[in-house]
Formats: C-alpha cells, sequence, structure tokens
C-alpha cells in the first residue's frame, strides 16, 4: 500500500492554500474593477450607452433624437433603433435612429418647416426603413445633405416608422 508523508500531505494544503489565496487577491485586483468600469461604461447618458472603448453610442433617448432632428415626434412614439457617433469636443457626429409613431399621426407636413425636400439618396434612411418592414417609404433631405427624414408605412397594426440620420459636424 502507497501512503503519502504526513509533512508532504502538509505541505501539500498550504500549496494548495496559498494559490487559492492568491487567486482571490488577483480576482480582487483584477476582475473587481473591471466589473466596477463595465457597469460605468453600460450607464446610459444623453447620446445612450457609451463605451469608451467604442466608437459607436446606441439606445439613443428619443429626446435626443428630437432635438438633433427638429422632429417633434408624437406622443406614443418609441425608438426602435438608434446609434449616435459622439464628438470628439462635445455632442455627437452622427445620429442614426428608427422610430415607430402610431399610425397616421405623423404625416409629412410635419416636418415641413425643417426645409426638407424630397431626395431620391435614400440609402441610409430607406434602407433602415426597410430593414424595419416600412413601405411606401418616402425621404427628405436638406440642402446641406446633413439631415434625412423617412417615412414609413407598416402593414397591419404595427405603427408607421420613422427613419433619420443627421450628420452634426464636416468630418468624416
Amino acid at each position: 500500500m502507497n501512503t503519502v508523508d504526513p509533512t508532504l500531505r502538509s505541505q501539500l494544503l498550504w500549496f494548495g492554500a496559498l494559490v487559492l489565496v492568491s487567486a482571490s487577491i488577483i480576482a480582487a485586483f483584477v476582475v473587481v474593477p473591471i466589473m466596477a468600469v463595465q457597469a460605468e461604461i453600460d450607464e446610459p447618458g444623453e447620446y445612450g450607452v457609451c463605451n469608451g472603448l467604442a466608437p459607436t453610442c446606441h439606445d439613443v433617448p428619443l429626446e435626443t433624437i428630437a432635438d438633433a432632428s427638429g422632429v417633434a415626434f408624437p406622443a406614443g412614439s418609441a425608438v426602435v433603433s438608434s446609434s449616435a457617433v459622439p464628438s470628439s469636443f462635445k455632442g455627437i457626429d452622427y445620429l442614426q435612429a428608427v422610430v415607430s409613431v402610431p399610425d397616421g399621426s405623423m404625416p409629412l407636413e410635419a416636418v415641413v418647416d425643417l426645409a426638407l425636400s424630397p431626395s431620391t439618396d435614400d440609402s441610409v434612411v430607406g434602407s433602415s426603413l426597410e430593414e424595419w418592414g416600412a413601405e411606401s417609404i418616402v425621404v427628405l433631405a436638406d440642402s446641406t445633405a446633413y439631415l434625412s427624414i423617412g417615412f414609413g408605412a407598416t402593414p397591419g397594426t404595427r405603427p408607421d416608422l420613422v427613419s433619420v440620420w443627421k450628420r452634426l459636424s464636416s468630418r468624416s
């Protein structure tokens, strides 16, 4: 029968305890701060949830979308999809969002005072509406091409969709 020397057994137990304590200390100094930073990163702000490690924010609030685009969304509107690229100075450089609005509550005339005209370049706005199942898409843009707004009706009982794309600076 093969037995382990009591001294060796004691040394192995101490080594195991040392490894366990070392792993706990490493976790306390590495893992806990990472978790704290991640919790801070995921805190929503004026431009949505922005991660300092990634260039794009998501979950942009409806109020920010309305302020940036100049569109007064009716009661009952909700953000379906949104992203923004924060400026290195202040504010945001780009904003893209799709907002659902109650059926028929936002006619094209609602944004006429924004000096928009029909646009043939609906690559971003039109395609984002198509992705969400909109039909009868109309895209309007301002003369600087810094703002595009698209309207799309959705079949059935789903709400209509409004897509906003706004570039807030001349940087690319």
